[in-house]
């Protein structure tokens, strides 16, 4: 037993833990919660729009609205106005306009006034709502006015554009089996074959985009797993049309037997694809592991670290998966030589070899266990890939003890 929250991993140290959240959570790991920006309802009427006059007797209120996160999407427009909206517009008759800048990425959650505009002022009574910048978008955390009939308002900025724009106009994607290291159970294939057609983005454990190389059969959840058949467009590029290849046990060669044409977009700080069913009953479309890892942020792990005597740590407890290292562990593994008796192990494991870059996608390389006479006493083979900002690693258990993977800044 450990004191971690339910949506955190737990990670063994000697004596210890550490606890962290799991992606599309915060906070320490002993409590989480979800990040906002992953966790909201749309509000997409298209009467919330400043332009949209309210026809007498017809004003509409948002007291029955719930406490929630909330986010402005397709014919609503993106965010709210920070200049007055006049009375009887957006549906009501005292629309809510936001009276403050949009906070920056780096500001977090702030707190914003909103002001109910009536026939004679811009701001007859007030709420204060939290509000926070998502990168792409924008999130609102909602109160129920204190009376009626007033509403939240919506700014429809570039309204011809974004009308037809898919990159507001999405389905989310957000299950861990549609990660590409995810091992198909036998009889529990999932298959896409009755995916509507539309617009998708992969988010929270699923990961944020498809893969561009090729995946194993049984992975995804699926039989058939299906992979980007070339590098994801720039946004420049606009809608652009990519094959996606799906692997079977008998596609060793070609690697691409069986292939779909889908459009895919990059929308600044995400990517979207639309989908359609693929070409056999047992596929599936996979997603990237970049948002799809565990963390190791033991700061023994780190090559500085000097292990006391009898006090050895080893990974041959670690279970496969894709890992990142944070925190006092660092930032990457190290790759140049580490000698014995570091990392709080006697054999520590360092990367023989440069990290990838972005565009490389998953890459093989060799880990290196040095030992007292040797800089390479043994071998293992894992993947590395390079998620722009960071790096993550697909650990696997070392054959022997005491032998453990190193971390450095």
């Amino acid at each position: 037993m450990n004191g971690c929250h339910p949506n955190a991993s737990c990670t063994n140290t000697q004596g210890s833990y550490n606890c962290s959240c799991n992606p599309t959570y915060i906070g320490n790991g002993f409590k989480c919660k979800a990040d906002p920006c992953f966790h909201y309802k749309n509000l997409s009427d298209a009467k919330r729009k400043i332009t949209y006059v309210t026809p007498d007797g017809s004003g509409l209120c948002d007291k029955q609205l719930p406490e929630e996160w909330y986010r402005f999407v397709g014919a609503a427009g993106t965010k709210m106005p920070t200049t007055r909206v006049p009375a009887y517009r957006c549906g009501t008759d005292w629309p809510g306009w936001l009276d403050g800048a949009h906070p920056t990425v780096e500001d977090g959650e702030v707190f914003r006034k909103v002001c109910f505009s009536d026939r004679f002022t811009g701001c007859r009574y007030t709420e204060d709502i939290f509000v926070k910048n998502c990168g792409s978008y924008f999130i609102y955390k909602l109160l129920k006015p204190r009376s009626c009939h007033s509403r939240y308002c919506i700014l429809l900025q570039f309204s011809f554009h974004f009308a037809a724009d898919p990159c507001y106009h999405y389905e989310n994607l957000s299950e861990a089996n549609r990660k590409k290291d995810y091992l198909t159970p036998p009889g529990s294939e999932l298959c896409d074959y009755k995916l509507p057609e539309g617009w998708y983005r992969f988010v929270g454990a699923a990961g944020t985009k498809m893969p561009t190389t090729r995946v194993p059969a049984y992975r995804c959840g699926t039989d058939w797993s299906g992979w980007l058949d070339g590098a994801h467009p720039t946004v420049q590029d606009g809608e652009v049309d990519m094959k996606v290849c799906f692997s079977n046990r008998l596609s060793e060669l070609p690697v691409c037997k069986y292939s779909t044409t889908i459009f895919v977009k990059n929308c600044g700080s995400y990517f979207i694809y639309k989908l359609h069913h693929p070409p056999g009953y047992d596929s599936c479309y996979c997603a990237d592991p970049c948002y799809s890892y565990q963390n190791l942020s033991d700061a023994n792990r780190k090559s500085s670290y000097v292990t006391p005597p009898n006090e050895s740590l080893c990974d041959h407890i670690l279970p496969e998966g894709w890992y990142r290292f944070v925190g006092a562990a660092g930032t990457k593994m190290p790759t140049t030589r580490v000698p014995a008796f570091r990392c709080g192990t006697d054999w520590p494991g360092w990367l023989s070899g440069a990290h990838p870059r972005v565009e490389d996608g998953e890459v093989f390389r060799k880990v290196c266990f040095s030992d007292r006479f040797t800089s390479c006493r043994y071998t293992k083979d894992i993947f590395v890939k390079n998620c722009g900002s960071y790096f993550i690693y697909k650990l696997i258990k070392p054959h022997s003890c005491p032998l453990r993977y190193c971390s450095a800044d």
